[in-house]
């Protein structure tokens, strides 16, 4: 969720964002088939294999992705820039597109009322779960069939993080050992909450410390050029060797430690707290190899050019998908609060994932146009 496309070294940013984006789009909207097949026990609605663990990896890689493109534009520059921006149009979206989406269920039908509607927008702007216990509600179901915010919860937790990470980037990454004791210290803070306060925090702030450092290892990354490693230092030794060590351990943490693949829940794995420190390691190797696998594809002349166009639109895509999805959804099926999206196949979750991208790619275009136009009408009347 940074800039678009820019220079070549953000192409493979934008190629790594679209290829996330997209499996994120599709475990949302597969998740109602995934429950049916849960064989876990745990509710969560996925069948813990090794294979969908290493790609939830790849979920921390936006926060990484957001270090990366740092500039040291000044605290407050930066604040205005991304959390204004990004809490703007997280509160605006979360009010108006749940309002519109109310409207519509109300017209086909569902009991929809303005008071209860309010509440459940309350719900989903201090986090969705705030003050549950963590061993009584591992999984949470949506508030209300017109709940669209399944991905809030990401924003909401990068907002708070930035305000951490553009206070300490600098400092936090002057050399490998800062930054190490930087991204220790920041997840022993998430550690320290999810193993002393029991219950979840208002906007998933249990969570924010983790990502903060998530953030600090990115812009390290970036001072030592590790995706232009990445983009061509495939002809020498050292790249192969980095690779398939990052490979074996990686594969070893996910066995040993699976994450569990609820970071929405603050669950790191079968540790309560302790999970974090582990969860911390085994992301960011899983998506080393998952941007080695980015940059690859970005070989692929066309495919690279759709995947990257589809990354520079992140921030749309992750505001509308469930928007879009629950008014495809309705056409076919009642929703209910026992699943957000209550498609039964797997494949008719992908059909309508691709018409989810497309409509949100869309919208995308049709709001550029609009501020282009706003922005070309004050200048003219500035003109006169």
């Amino acid at each position: 969720m940074t800039d678009g496309i820019g220079s070549e070294r953000n192409r493979t940013l934008d190629m790594i964002k679209g290829l996330v984006i997209i499996a994120v789009v599709i475990v949302h909207l597969s998740s109602a088939a995934a429950v049916s097949n849960d064989t876990t026990g745990t509710g969560t609605g996925f069948n813990s294999t090794f294979f969908i663990e290493y790609l939830y990896s790849a979920l921390i890689l936006f926060f990484v992705i957001s270090g990366y493109c740092y500039k040291p534009r000044g605290y407050l520059n930066n604040v205005k820039r991304r959390v204004i921006q990004i809490g703007t149009a997280f509160i605006v979206c979360t009010v108006v597109l749940t309002i519109i989406l109310a409207g519509i269920q109300w017209a086909y039908g569902y009991n929809v009322t303005a008071g209860q509607m309010l509440t459940d927008i309350g719900k989903v702007l201090i986090g969705v779960g705030t003050f549950t216990d963590y061993s009584e509600f591992p999984y949470l179901p949506p508030v209300a069939t017109y709940e669209i915010s399944h991905a809030y919860y990401f924003l909401e937790i990068m907002l708070f993080a930035f305000l951490i990470f553009y206070a300490i980037a600098e400092r936090s990454t002057k050399n490998w050992k800062t930054a190490l004791i930087s991204v220790f210290i920041l997840t022993s803070l998430t550690f320290l909450m999810r193993e002393f306060i029991p219950f979840r925090l208002p906007w998933f702030i249990q969570n924010v410390p983790m990502a903060a450092g998530f953030m600090v290892l990115g812009l390290y990354a970036k001072k030592h050029g590790v995706i232009e490693f990445i983009d061509s230092g495939f002809r020498k030794k050292k790249y192969w060797i980095v690779l398939a060590s990052v490979l074996i351990i990686s594969i070893v943490l996910i066995c040993l430690f699976p994450t569990r693949m609820s970071f929405a829940h603050s669950t790191f794995g079968d540790y309560g707290g302790w999970s974090a420190y582990t969860y911390v390691a085994s992301t960011v190797l899983c998506s080393y190899v998952i941007a080695v696998i980015a940059s690859g594809l970005a070989k692929i002349p066309k495919l690279s050019n759709l995947l990257i166009f589809i990354g520079s639109q992140t921030m749309i895509i992750f505001l509308f998908h469930m928007f879009y999805a629950k008014i495809i959804s309705m056409q076919f099926h009642t929703q209910t609060i026992d699943s957000r999206i209550p498609f039964d196949s797997v494949g008719e979750s992908l059909v309508v994932a691709v018409i989810v991208v497309f409509l949100c790619i869309m919208t995308s275009k049709l709001l550029t146009t609009v501020k282009q136009r706003i922005v070309s009408s004050k200048k003219s009347d500035d003109d006169l």
